[in-house]
């Protein structure tokens, strides 16, 4: 039996980036992106519309940061893996990814290898998962 795709919405405000992030996700016949978005509010209404395995966000974002996207997301409580990709791997933003619910971060500037398996890790539920 073959494994389902894994449907992924993207939100970063960086509109090349995205485009660069879809194609690394389609590419792969495991994954699906079902939407992608340059603000959180329309990351959130892109979530709440398509209920993905897998939302990928970015954390700098002009309004509403990717922190307080995150706890939007928690507060629907829908069966919804979210994996912060960001370039800031202090400590301190670490913590609070972790406390406002992310399943698992990764970081921009030197993760890229890790993308797609860690999308892969955190959709089985085999765990948190952060590098920095």
């Amino acid at each position: 039996m073959a494994s389902p795709v894994i449907r992924t919405v993207l939100v970063d405000d960086d509109q090349d980036l995205l485009d660069l992030l879809s194609t690394l996700f389609e590419v792969d016949s495991r994954f699906e992106v079902v939407g992608t978005a340059t603000s959180a509010a329309d990351g959130l209404a892109l979530v709440c519309s398509t209920v993905p395995d897998v939302v990928v966000i970015d954390l700098e974002m002009p309004g509403v940061s990717g922190l307080v996207l995150l706890e939007q997301i928690r507060s629907l409580a829908l069966d919804v893996r979210t994996l912060v990709f960001s370039g800031f791997p202090d400590p301190y933003t670490l913590l609070d990814v972790l406390r406002r619910g992310a399943d698992g971060y990764l970081d921009k500037a030197h993760a890229w290898a890790e993308l797609l398996p860690t999308v892969l890790t955190l959709f089985h539920g085999t765990g948190t998962t952060l590098t920095a």
